[in-house]
């Protein structure tokens, strides 16, 4: 198996490698930004390393919404890396609507940098189409094609005066909050995606050039677990490739 992952630091972050996909450079996965309190400095210190697997395992204090365990698991697989993730409700009452941002970073890869959103794709309409192709609503924090997206039947109540707006949003819903970078050299594509996620991200800032999908688990009752799957795919012959091994991992049918 040619994919590599490491822990970095006591962030909630991984280091991918891969001499096949990426040669000598590597990409940065901030796994969980923004769960619950911790926001983008989750601090993690018990690592867990079983050969190629990395565990870990987060506690919030209960502050924001209710007081949730969450355990992750990241492994690769032959054609890229699995997120295996569990919440658990440690607090008396319902929690509800958890939201886990998840943050693929191409910054440190040449050939994934895409300054304008050319080669940086979302599916709309059960179709591929470029970030740059689309219209932007420009917020006030705007800045070099930050962006957020939404699935289709899911429009979130802050694309006015909130979080979204503020950054800029597109207007046209995606069919899945699916994204994908595609290499400037070859018809390499690299997605990001989870089992049940409504909510995507796009930042072409030069300190990130990252793509994001965002998990979504409602309802936990008091003691109960419930668990969520996403996966980093890697597709050498492109797009329709991509969408093919997305559909067998989920099971997914046409939009």
């Amino acid at each position: 198996m040619d994919f590599k992952i490491e822990p970095q630091g006591k962030r909630s972050a991984v280091k991918i490698s891969s001499r096949k996909y990426l040669g000598d450079n590597f990409l940065i996965l901030q796994c969980f930004e923004n769960f619950l309190e911790f926001g983008l400095s989750a601090e993690v210190y018990n690592w867990q390393i079983d050969g190629t697997r990395i565990s870990y395992s987060l506690t919030s204090s209960g502050e924001k919404k209710g007081k949730v365990k969450l355990d992750v698991s990241i492994f690769p697989v032959e054609d890229g890396i699995v997120l295996d993730t569990a919440v658990t409700n440690l607090d008396s009452k319902i929690v509800d609507h958890i939201l886990y941002n998840t943050c693929l970073q191409s910054k440190h890869v040449p050939e994934f940098r895409d300054s304008d959103g050319e080669r940086t794709f979302v599916q709309v309409d059960g179709k591929w189409a470029s970030v740059l192709s689309l219209p932007c609503h420009v917020g006030a924090g705007h800045w070099r094609r930050m962006q957020n997206y939404y699935v289709t039947r899911h429009r979130p109540d802050e694309l006015v005066n909130g979080f979204m707006g503020h950054w800029g949003f597109c207007p046209t819903p995606l069919s899945r909050a699916f994204m994908a970078k595609q290499s400037s050299e070859s018809s390499l594509t690299i997605g990001i995606m989870w089992d049940r996620a409504f909510y995507a991200r796009s930042n072409m800032n030069d300190s990130h050039h990252c793509i994001h999908s965002q998990a979504v688990l409602d309802d936990i009752c008091p003691g109960d677990t419930r668990r969520r799957k996403g996966k980093l795919f890697f597709a050498p012959d492109g797009l329709d490739q991509l969408s093919e091994m997305a559909s067998s991992f989920f099971g997914w049918k046409e939009v």
